[in-house]
């Protein structure tokens, strides 16, 4: 929680706000650390469609809550946004980041071979997102306190959790037919370090904190894929 300035009332709106969260874009970026599996490559494997559209193109800030209690000596202002993290806030694409991301993990951990030309492929994998979105909660919390002629302020923000679901559905197509799976995940990404010495400290680590929450969503998600993918060209190749 952040406790700074002096304010007269609480005047937030849902424009400032977005105005100030978007002053910077994150990478989705993670390390790529997985362990390297050592396996037969020679099944070839294109990307075929990679379809993200449901993904929003721009963050979105909607109050979603104000309440104000105004005594005879204190005076107190609560608002609650939420926020809805979208393209604008990253550096790269969010479609282009899953293609790059499951390529560099297909090279650590998948018993195939990724090459670029569908036609030289003996799988062809499609993604379909269906829905992903990561969300979270800020908070403005204003006290005024009067004393005769005189007034004590106290300004409070505070960030809460993001939470990250992801809906997408995987078809593998192949010589020997058609394998389709929907995955479907939810994370919760605790935000840490809410103190700070100014609003844009907070702000910054409450975005950056969601857009981590949607990439450590999205590492899993390939991850599994990965794992089916090897599973199901083990099954075809013991038929």
């Amino acid at each position: 929680m952040l406790t700074s300035g002096i304010i007269l009332c609480s005047c937030s709106s849902p424009k400032n706000l977005l105005k100030s969260l978007s002053n910077h874009r994150f990478s989705l970026d993670y390390p790529y650390n997985s362990e390297i599996i050592d396996c037969d490559q020679k099944v070839k494997i294109a990307i075929g469609a990679a379809k993200f559209d449901s993904f929003s193109a721009l963050t979105n800030v909607s109050k979603v809550k104000r309440s104000a209690y105004p005594f005879i000596f204190i005076n107190t202002f609560s608002e609650e946004f939420w926020i809805n993290l979208g393209q604008s806030s990253l550096e790269e694409s969010f479609s282009d980041f899953f293609v790059t991301s499951f390529f560099r993990e297909s090279r650590r951990t998948g018993c195939y071979e990724i090459v670029d030309n569908p036609k030289d492929a003996d799988y062809v994998v499609d993604f379909i997102l269906k829905d992903v979105k990561t969300e979270s909660v800020y908070k403005i919390h204003d006290l005024v306190i009067f004393l005769g002629c005189y007034y004590l302020t106290n300004h409070r923000e505070s960030g809460s959790k993001a939470n990250t679901s992801m809906e997408i559905q995987l078809r593998l197509i192949g010589e020997s037919g058609r394998w389709e799976k929907t995955y479907m995940l939810e994370k919760e990404m605790p935000l840490y370090g809410n103190n700070y010495h100014d609003i844009d400290g907070l702000r910054y680590n409450f975005m950056e904190n969601m857009a981590e929450s949607l990439s450590i969503t999205t590492q899993e998600c390939i991850e599994m894929i990965i794992k089916d993918i090897n599973l199901n060209i083990l099954y075809k190749k013991a038929e």
